[in-house]
């Protein structure tokens, strides 16, 4: 019988149902196994083919994989019709090693062999040839046969052991770098076809508070226009001014959490744009696959600004416009600069004006335009609504030195007793709050504190600070209309704004109140102090009405008209808030970690430390303590925040063979006196320093603006060969100045505390800081015993057998008679690691002191010597 006719009927259906009846994707993996490429990138590749299969549907219907190691092992693409079979088998493949992989040769199996029916190539699907390699021999062997099967249809994608490219691939991807996770997932979606959307990225002109507002109104009702995920489209934020100040990726938000959409922290209002670095930002960071750009997906970046940029049309963003990606830009007011945002944008038809026309209009032109779908949603955005049941208020506070400490106090009080009135929360009342003088001296900000009990305790824990100098209040109302009512800072959309200044009035300056006023915000002035000069607060109040006496009307009645006046729900507490105030000081220890302190020394200003803090109070309402050990450079410190005597254990002599105290004390200054590291402001700070005083008088300077901030520098020698002098200067005074290696611990400790006003209680045993264990104690706890024992030995020893020298005649004979030793040790008892034996610490005992023998007992320190 003749088989010819069947064979050719069999293949014609073969054929038919590859052409009719298929769909997915044909995808073959090159994996490469040689020795160049390394076995720990070998089970990477694996993995990644694992991720793949785990991400699609494996079948002669769906997606079909095949796979090409060498010419020893392969399998073909009809091979496996189920995920689970293709993972057991890639699981069970062991590295080849390879001495090289031959490209070539991968490609021309790939093309006569896996292509092709029988091997279950299907004709209406796509075909993908997937190199993962380290690309050594790529582009010099394959270039004309990539090219060649290129034009047939076939996708080439590559995944590379390091930064490498393949300009005729039409990807490539960095797997030492990407998450493996990461590429499967792309390759999966671009061979599946499962992303039905684009990648949208507003870039927002931070310069203005007014176009940062009409920016996020217009991202806000556009996001709920679309459908919003992994697989949809996807949308990624930037504002940026001088520098990019915050931002959100790509696979940041689905549909599901638009609710959470809010502006990024960091955002800070200037008079500055810079729309170059944005771009540089897309380019380099957000455009990137670990912060979810796709692939093979249609890009938009839509710049929402007012035109006045520092930089003409920035290079960067022609380069992406090159690369496909579409520009739409929009000019948010009447001022905007409109030549350049036509520039910008890919074409003038691109370019829309949000003056004169409704958002909504603008959002369905750029929709249409980039040829994305969308739904009208059912209801307006939560964004153009006002959800919010309060509103924001910040308090201005005069720390000057025309106000007084008591008048200072009287406003922290008001303030204290005014937010017991209020909700307080993101759905609530916000407050925020400036101390000002001739600067700004500290703040915090609308969105800072969340509830009623955290608002309270920051203000008990009198957070800002009386400056005690001069004072304007220009550049205080001009910080709140830049940084506090901006949205990260916690500014609300459609919120009323209210600033209560709490005042003695004494500086005609309003041009900056009158800014505010002309924005919607309102302006209490409220007078503090008798002296306060009445006709400057009603200037820069809103009204004559909305100006108040605190010192001739009680709290409780001026707290009630402003929320009146406000319409500002409140409920009058059953107990004043309790603000407490904090009883004690600050306290940062600087220990000198130079190799001139000595162990004994280091060791010695730990425990006094430890013992320190354990004869006083500590906590963030009481007393707090901060270490810093400085070398050359600061190299530990310890917050006041989070002292914990259990750290002293983990501080290890540097023995370093120089040091800076005058970086340790800028290091003070700038990192360790702030409120992140623990810093109460209003509360009196104690620097004790314990060093040899070696290299100080450097530090001079430092010190001296330190003390002229008002704090107190304690200094300690901590060996007998300390410069004294340079301590003394270094400190606030003669009595600062203490020696620590002669004089009991218990008395430092009381001599300081006295000095500083502070009530101890000493335990009954002093602690001493835990020991940790490092090779220097071991080192000296166990070898210097033993080597000490018999160099003592044989000098003792050496002294009875030497022929005794004839006293001096006014000499009284003692046990070993009176002899000249050129002898010295010193002994810590205490300290495990500076013992030595008990015989030699026993025999030094019997030596009487006499002239020519010096004996010092202090601090369990004994020093046995002779002149």
């Amino acid at each position: 019988m003749n088989k010819r006719p069947m064979w050719t009927i069999a293949t014609l259906l073969v054929c038919y149902y590859h052409v009719i009846g298929a769909r997915g994707s044909d995808v073959v993996f090159v994996l490469d196994g040689s020795g160049i490429m390394g076995e720990d990138m070998f089970n990477k590749g694996k993995d990644l083919i694992v991720q793949f299969v785990k991400s699609v549907t494996i079948g002669p219907s769906d997606v079909q994989v095949g796979l090409y190691i060498n010419e020893f092992f392969h399998f073909v693409l009809n091979t496996y019709n189920s995920g689970n079979d293709v993972i057991a088998k890639l699981n069970n493949i062991s590295y080849p090693s390879a001495p090289e992989q031959h490209v070539w040769r991968a490609l021309e199996y790939i093309r006569w062999s896996m292509f092709w029916a029988y091997s279950g190539k299907r004709f209406n699907v796509s075909s993908y040839i997937i190199f993962i390699s380290d690309g050594s021999g790529i582009e010099e062997y394959i270039n004309e046969d990539v090219l060649d099967m290129s034009k047939k249809g076939v996708i080439f994608y590559g995944v590379w052991n390091g930064n490498f490219k393949v300009s005729s691939f039409s990807a490539n991807f960095d797997l030492r770098s990407v998450e493996v996770s990461v590429i499967a997932g792309n390759i999966a979606a671009s061979v599946t076809n499962t992303q039905q959307g684009e990648d949208i990225v507003f870039l927002v002109d931070g310069s203005s508070n007014e176009v940062v507002e009409i920016s996020w109104n217009f991202i806000c009702g556009f996001a709920n226009y679309l459908s919003i995920g992994p697989q949809s489209n996807q949308i990624g934020l930037i504002y940026y001014t001088n520098f990019t100040d915050g931002y959100f990726y790509l696979d940041k938000y689905t549909s599901d959490d638009l609710d959470t959409l809010i502006s990024p922290c960091g955002f800070g209002s200037t008079n500055i744009e810079n729309s170059k670095m944005a771009f540089q930002f897309i380019i380099y960071d957000m455009f990137a696959l670990n912060n979810g750009k796709r692939f093979n997906t249609d890009t938009n970046i839509i710049v929402l600004s007012d035109g006045e940029s520092t930089y003409d049309s920035p290079p960067e963003a022609n380069t992406l416009k090159e690369k496909g990606v579409t520009i739409f830009t929009i000019g948010t007011n009447i001022h905007s600069n409109l030549s350049f945002l036509q520039t910008l944008a890919s074409s003038s038809k691109h370019h829309f004006s949000l003056y004169g026309r409704q958002d909504i209009d603008v959002i369905k032109d750029i929709l249409a335009i980039a040829g994305i779908g969308y739904s009208l949603p059912v209801t307006e955005p939560d964004c153009y609504t006002d959800p919010v049941s309060g509103e924001e208020i910040v308090f201005l506070v005069d720390g000057s030195s025309s106000m007084g400490y008591e008048g200072f106090e009287r406003s922290w009080n008001f303030i204290c007793s005014f937010a017991g009135y209020l909700s307080i929360g993101p759905l609530a009342n916000q407050i925020g709050l400036i101390a000002y003088t001739n600067i700004t001296g500290g703040y915090f900000l609308l969105n800072e504190y969340t509830s009623e009990e955290t608002l309270i305790a920051a203000l008990s824990s009198r957070r800002l600070s009386y400056a005690y100098s001069a004072k304007t209040s220009q550049s205080t109302f001009r910080c709140i209309d830049n940084n506090l009512l901006t949205f990260c800072s916690g500014k609300r959309l459609l919120t009323e704004a209210n600033i209560i200044v709490l005042s003695d009035g004494s500086v005609n300056e309003t041009y900056e109140a009158d800014v505010l006023k002309a924005k919607g915000v309102t302006i209490f002035s409220v007078q503090v102090t008798s002296q306060s000069d009445s006709s400057y607060s009603q200037t820069y109040a809103s009204s004559s009405e909305h100006h108040f006496s605190l010192y001739e009307n009680d709290t409780t009645d001026v707290i009630k008209a402003i929320l009146n006046m406000a319409d500002i729900e409140y409920t009058i507490p059953i107990t004043a808030p309790n603000c407490i105030p904090v009883s004690g000081e600050d306290f940062v220890f600087l220990i000198d970690g130079s190799s001139s302190m000595g162990y004994g020394g280091f060791r010695m200003s730990l425990n006094f430390i430890c013992s320190f803090a354990g004869s006083i109070t500590t906590g963030p309402y009481s007393n707090q303590i901060g270490v810093v050990i400085y070398t050359d450079n600061t190299i530990k410190t310890i917050p006041m925040n989070d002292y914990k005597s259990d750290d002293m254990a983990s501080l290890r002599f540097p023995c370093s063979s120089s040091k800076n105290l005058t970086t340790a004390l800028l290091h003070v200054q700038s990192d360790m006196l702030t409120p992140c590291r623990g810093k109460r402001l209003n509360v009196h700070t104690n620097i004790i320093v314990l060093s040899d005083g070696e290299s100080t008088h450097e530090s001079l300077d430092e010190a001296y603006k330190l003390k002229e901030k008002g704090v107190t520098i304690f200094t300690l020698e901590t060996n007998a060969h300390s410069n004294s002098l340079a301590l003394q200067m270094l400190s606030s005074s003669r009595k600062h100045h203490l020696e620590l290696y002669k004089t009991e611990k218990r008395d430092v400790i009381k001599t300081i505390l006295d000095i500083a006003g502070i009530e101890y209680s000493f335990p009954i045993l002093a602690p001493d800081c835990p020991h940790g264990i490092d090779m220097i104690t071991i080192v000296l706890g166990s070898v210097l015993p033993l080597v000490a024992t018999i160099i003592g030995g044989l000098v003792l020893y050496k002294l009875w057998k030497t022929n005794k020298p004839k006293p001096p005649e006014n000499c009284d004979m003692a046990p070993l008679g009176c002899y000249t030793w050129d002898l010295l040790l010193v002994v810590d008892q205490k300290d495990a690691a500076m013992v030595l034996s008990e015989s030699v610490i026993h025999t030094l005992r019997t030596l009487r002191p006499r002239q020519g023998i010096k004996r010092t007992d202090n601090m369990n320190e004994h020093v046995y010597g002779v002149e």
